[in-house]
This record gives structure tokens, C-alpha cells and sequence, in this order.
């Protein structure tokens, strides 16, 4: 009987450990970053599908772990002009339950890929909240796909009909302003169709919102009586004020909702989609605002006084550095961990001291703009 001998031992060895390795390695370790984890399981197959189809909604189903509790779901992506961007954004629609944070079935990861600081759509909704219009939550967590962390990235409430149900606020219609093209007038906007799409009821009844635009292209006497029986003028004008302050040129003709009370059945505005701000623009959100509506509403002597009045007090009360400069100093504090680790933003050489600060002198600056314009505003 011949004796079999192993020529290479080592190799065995070496081949044994590589085999082994593969049952005892742990996992790589999902940081947190002092933030809410987001972390997403999905397979190869759904995650190429979902990966080759970035320009459709195509929903594919996955798991989404947040701090330990496991949820199925299905994931798509999520926007209009950011679906090329290197960071995407996508929407989680809970097959069960719902989310942890904002109690709905479903919720949108924003990478807000635009803002290198990651701070403006939160510096914007702080704002909205100090005046009367109704406003979304934002979230900032670090995001992971198959254990990979993707960046960080706010998570968003989306405006939809459970929105006003966990509110209680009764609305009959929601119309979502989109295509660039949501005008207020008939001679821009001859088809609401092209310029606001309807959220809820899923339906193909514009016939309100055609009243809507039919009463702020009239241009009879009593146009205020006409349009504020269907219109909160006072709302508008404060969205209005709010989005020249912080040049929201992007929620003039596109991103912005319009809601129809139960009650009163009058429209309102609603804001969203506020990351594209804090950059100085001379056109859109030059005062008084380049607007078909705004420039109609200031021929009357009554919404001057209140436009000019919602300034003022935005100016007193909100739009200054010592209510903004803190909380940028503070949301920069939770942040800053999960941003320096944000491949995306490192690679293009972004500093949220450096971007924080230019958000500061942007708010100075346009305090003064602003006031200087009022002074001979009456």
C-alpha cells in the first residue's frame, strides 16, 4: 500500500482558513453616527433592477432594519431632476406597519444631493413653522444598503392624505404643483393638467382647481372679493414672504402643494421640497417676488400693508441671527459625524464649517436686502 503525502501543507492550511473565515467573519459593523439607522437588505437581483430602472417607479421589495426592528417593504426611487444624481433619493412603502418616526405607511430618503451643507431644508422648515402654514417633518439618518453606508440623508414626511388625517386637518383635494409649469394664470397655464398634478382623490376631476386659476386671472373690480372666496390670500403671502427671504426660487412654479379645506373649501399652500435655498438669486425671488399672482395682489393697497407686515415680523421674530445662527450651530453638532463620513460629499471636497458659514452670510445679507427694499415698500 503506497502512502499518499501532501506535497504542500501550508496551501491546505491556508485554503482551510480561507473556507473557515467564511462561516466564523463577522459582519461589517454598521455605524450610527450618533443618528437614526436606516439600513436596507436587499438581494442582487431586486437591487440591479432597482439600480437599472432609476428614471421609472418601479417598486422592488426589500427589508429595512431601523435600530433593530426588521419591517418589509417595498423601495423606489423618488424626485423629478435628482434621479441622476450619484446619491439618490427613494421612497419606503411599509407592506406593514408604519414608520417609527412619522406614523405613516410610507416615507422618503432624501440625499440631498444639491445642499453641501445639509442643512437647508431643515433651516427653511424651521422657519415655515413659525408662521401659519402647515409644514413637513425632516429626520437626518445615516443610510445603509446591504451594509454599505450610502451617506447621510434626511428622512422626509411626504405630504399626502395621511398627512392631514394624522393632523386632523379635513381637506378635501391636494393638488402637488410640478413640471415647472404650475402657473397661476390661464394665458401661462391654459391646461392645469400640465402644471399640478392631484394627489387625492384619485381621480381626474380638476373642475376646483380650474376655479382656482379662473379666480386669479379674473381682472374684474371685485377681483379680492372673488379670489378670497376660494383662495387664503393671507397664507399665500406668507409663503410668498418666507420664500423671498430664503430664495425658494424652485417653490415658485414647481415644488409646492395646493390643499382644499373640508370646511371653508377654500385652497391653501402648502410648502415642500425646500433644498434648493439659501443661494442669492436676482430673479424669481427678487422682492417683491417674480410672481403672475404676487405682482397682481400688489396693485392692492391692503395686501402691500399685509405683505409688508409679514416681512416685518418674519424679520423681528425669525429671520435673524440670533434665532437661525443656533440652530445651525446645533443641527451642524448632530450631523457632523455621519457628514464626514458621507463618501459623496468628501469626494467633492465639501466642509460643513465652510458651508454652515456661507448659510450666515447669506441670512445677513439678505436682511439688509430685504429692509432696504421695505423701507420704500407702502
Amino acid at each position: 500500500m503506497v502512502k499518499k503525502t501532501i506535497k504542500y501543507p501550508g496551501l491546505l492550511f491556508l485554503v482551510l482558513l480561507i473556507v473557515s473565515c467564511d462561516f466564523i467573519a463577522d459582519p461589517p459593523a454598521v455605524e450610527n453616527y450618533n443618528l437614526p439607522v436606516y439600513s436596507i437588505e436587499i438581494s442582487e437581483e431586486n437591487y440591479g433592477l432597482l439600480k437599472k430602472n432609476a428614471y421609472s417607479n418601479l417598486k422592488v421589495s426589500a427589508r429595512l432594519n431601523i435600530n433593530g426592528e426588521e419591517h418589509k417593504i417595498k423601495i423606489r426611487h423618488q424626485g423629478f431632476s435628482s434621479r441622476g444624481n450619484f446619491k439618490k433619493n427613494f421612497r419606503i412603502i411599509y407592506e406593514e406597519g408604519s414608520d417609527p418616526f412619522f406614523e405613516g405607511s410610507e416615507v422618503i430618503l432624501n440625499s440631498q444631493a444639491i445642499d453641501p451643507s445639509m442643512l437647508k431644508s431643515f433651516l427653511a422648515i424651521e422657519i415655515f413653522k413659525r408662521t401659519d402654514l402647515i409644514t413637513f417633518e425632516v429626520q437626518p439618518v445615516a443610510f445603509y444598503i446591504n451594509d454599505a453606508y450610502e451617506g447621510l440623508y434626511y428622512l422626509i414626511e411626504p405630504i399626502d392624505e395621511d398627512f392631514f388625517v394624522r393632523r386632523n386637518i379635513k381637506t378635501s383635494e391636494l393638488y402637488k404643483a410640478y413640471n415647472g409649469f404650475a402657473f397661476f394664470n390661464y394665458k401661462d397655464l391654459p391646461d392645469v393638467r400640465k402644471g399640478y398634478e392631484k394627489k387625492f382623490p384619485e381621480d381626474e376631476n380638476y373642475h376646483t382647481l380650474e376655479k382656482l386659476i379662473a379666480a386669479t386671472s379674473y381682472d374684474g373690480p371685485d377681483f379680492p372679493e372673488k379670489l378670497e372666496k376660494i383662495f387664503d390670500v393671507d397664507k399665500f403671502l406668507q409663503y410668498w414672504a418666507v420664500t423671498v427671504l430664503i430664495c425658494n426660487w424652485d417653490g415658485i412654479i414647481h415644488n409646492f402643494c395646493l390643499r382644499r379645506d373640508a370646511f371653508s373649501n377654500k385652497f391653501e399652500i402648502v410648502p415642500w421640497d425646500l433644498d434648493r435655498t439659501f443661494v442669492w438669486d436676482d430673479y424669481r425671488t427678487a422682492f417683491p417676488g417674480d410672481n403672475y399672482l404676487v405682482r397682481k395682489l400688489m396693485n392692492y393697497p391692503k395686501y402691500r400693508k399685509i405683505y409688508k407686515a409679514r416681512f416685518e415680523r418674519l424679520l423681528e421674530e425669525v429671520f435673524n441671527a440670533s434665532v437661525l445662527f443656533p440652530k445651525i450651530d446645533s443641527m451642524k453638532t448632530v450631523i457632523r459625524e455621519a457628514y464626514n463620513n458621507d463618501r459623496w460629499l468628501n469626494a467633492n471636497g465639501y466642509d460643513i464649517d465652510r458651508e454652515s458659514e456661507n448659510i450666515k452670510m447669506f441670512i445677513e445679507k439678505r436682511i439688509g436686502y430685504i429692509k432696504n427694499q421695505l423701507e420704500n415698500f407702502n
